[in-house]
């Protein structure tokens, strides 16, 4: 099952579609700044798709080079009732949380809390899927409802969770 497109960005006009990513961005997931690089942009290369799964969400983004910020100032209440689950499908990026850095690259998995400061820096053409976990299923199962962000190490169980994002 994959989400349906419910934000096309594929736009040329750089101001429209920083303007188009922060408002999906803040519609269907967490408030970001968006910073994108001016250049011609194929059609349907940036795009943000969502599907809910009861009370989980399953989000499908496809980006060209850009950057999302989500400072201090973005950071509300909005986002922090979930933790995201990142599945990399193609392409690489670089995510610095709470200071730390690390690169995701196809067939990376990382956890991300959305009530950190973060920095997603996008290199050219990625597609990723991001799963929003409600922190009151974690807690459901006896899991930690605050997890560290990290990139999940490569085991069998997350390729085949890449595989089947």
């Amino acid at each position: 099952m994959h989400p349906r497109i419910l934000h096309d960005m594929s736009v040329d006009n750089l101001g429209e579609r920083e303007d188009r990513w922060s408002a999906a961005m803040s519609l269907d997931y967490a408030p970001v700044e968006v910073r994108a690089t001016a250049g011609k942009i194929r059609p349907g290369s940036n795009y943000l798709a969502r599907q809910d799964l009861e009370d989980f969400r399953l989000l499908e983004l496809a980006s060209t080079t850009c950057s999302a910020q989500r400072p201090r100032n973005l950071r509300r209440n909005d986002a922090a009732d979930h933790v995201a689950l990142i599945f990399v499908g193609q392409g690489h990026e670089t995510i610095t949380v709470g200071g730390k850095r690390a690169r995701l690259s196809t067939g990376d998995a990382a956890v991300w809390d959305p009530t950190l400061d973060t920095l997603f820096e996008v290199h050219g053409s990625v597609l990723k899927y991001n799963l929003l976990v409600p922190r009151s299923a974690l807690r459901t199962v006896g899991a930690s409802s605050t997890p560290t962000s990290g990139i999940l190490p490569r085991t069998p169980t997350t390729r085949l969770l890449v595989v089947l994002c």
